[in-house]
């Protein structure tokens, strides 16, 4: 009997592409009663997956076999570092899969971080009445498609917040619907410049002006493209204005067929501590994911932001937390060459996965000759393949 009666396939499933001869979103057409436009097959950069939207797959099942399964029931899991949910479990199992047959169905998610797998096990009767379970897992990855830069002024005891938010991906358009600063209590916020109100349509107005105005409104972030602007906030209190937080702002937009997307930044601080002088940073893991109970080997970077030079260093390996899913496979301490002033150096561990699924490599630090932490790497998320 074929060890493999099963297989899978995944499609992930996206609006399709509008194209348009001329090209209305980025240049704005003077003529709105002449646009044609009709829809086509999605282009290879429609596959991005973006923090803050939905994603969906279509999921079929295939009997490959040449006998029919029985008693089949299908399950899909979706994990990421912090979560872990079940998407379809089938209460009521398929009294039989014939050979060649599919079961098809669709799974949406809401992406909320940046490494995700999605799996799909199948458990089924065999004809000689033995119980198996087979499963496949896809791994994906989530880009952010905003940068957002912040920088605080205070004048004549008003405080502004000028942001700057730039559209990452190199070939998606995104139209803003909506960036507001959320203040915190004891504050309100509003953008300098902004209407109130969307002009009214008039009784009179024909629909070519109508859509030409409605297209001049739109806030239209194209590949690549910055666009900046400044809130105002006003604190009910003295008290309140020298409170550090600052609210955070929520930023919502849509691509090109409607897909809505949604994010939320940090909150925001006046005493911001900007970009640490020293920092530890992982610069190559094995791209497609590391095997369990497998030693692999990472490369981290420490970056010296600081005038002086810095050294001798190391990176305590074996002070990786007891129970966590990575442990050291080699030396427990690895050391730094002196880094000079405004410059890097690079150094390998070797770590062995414990758990599986995507997991979060964390505890890693750069320490002086003192013991004292210099810099420490940010959780980093890692699949672990069973």
């Amino acid at each position: 009997m074929d060890n493999q009666n099963l297989a899978f396939k995944f499609l992930r499933l996206t609006a399709p592409q509008i194209a348009i001869h001329d090209p209305l979103l980025t240049q704005r057409l003077e003529d709105a009663s002449g646009i044609t436009s009709f829809l086509q097959l999605p282009s290879p950069s429609r596959n991005e997956v973006f923090l803050g939207e939905h994603f969906s797959y279509y999921i079929r099942v295939i009997n490959q076999a040449d006998f029919a399964l029985s008693n089949v029931s299908v399950k899909c899991e979706y994990q990421t570092e912090r979560h872990k949910v079940m998407l379809s479990d089938s209460s009521k199992t398929l009294p039989q899969l014939a050979s060649g047959g599919t079961h098809d169905f669709n799974v949406t998610v809401d992406v909320k971080e940046y490494e995700h797998a999605l799996t799909c096990s199948v458990q089924y009767a065999s004809p000689d009445g033995v119980l198996r379970s087979e499963q496949s897992t896809i791994v994906f990855a989530s880009t952010n498609p905003l940068s957002v830069h912040t920088k605080i002024k205070s004048f004549g005891g008003h405080t502004f917040l000028e942001v700057g938010l730039g559209n990452t991906s190199s070939t998606t358009a995104l139209v803003l619907e909506c960036v507001k600063l959320e203040a915190p209590p004891g504050a309100t916020a509003h953008q300098v410049g902004e209407s109130a109100a969307p002009v009214a349509s008039s009784p009179t107005e024909d629909a070519a002006a109508l859509l030409q105005r409605r297209i001049d409104q739109m806030q239209l972030l194209g590949p690549g493209a910055v666009q900046n602007m400044l809130f105002e906030l006003d604190f009910a209190t003295p008290a309140d204005h020298n409170k550090a937080d600052l609210g955070r702002l929520e930023i919502r937009w849509k691509r090109a067929c409607g897909e809505p997307g949604r994010l939320q930044t940090q909150h925001i601080t006046s005493t911001g501590v900007g970009q640490p002088s020293v920092a530890l940073s992982l610069v190559e893991a094995p791209s497609e994911g590391v095997t369990l109970d497998h030693p692999f080997t990472a490369a981290l970077r420490l970056t010296n932001g600081t005038d002086h030079r810095l050294g001798p260093l190391q990176v305590a390996v074996g002070e990786l937390p007891a129970g966590g899913a990575f442990m050291p496979a080699g030396p427990q301490a690895v050391a730094f060459q002196d880094v000079p002033p405004h410059s890097s150096a690079t150094v390998s561990v070797t770590l062995v996965p414990t758990l599986g699924g995507v997991q979060s490599l964390t505890g890693l630090s750069a320490l002086d000759a003192t013991g004292r932490i210099v810099a420490s790497l940010r959780p980093t998320s890692i699949f672990v393949s069973s």
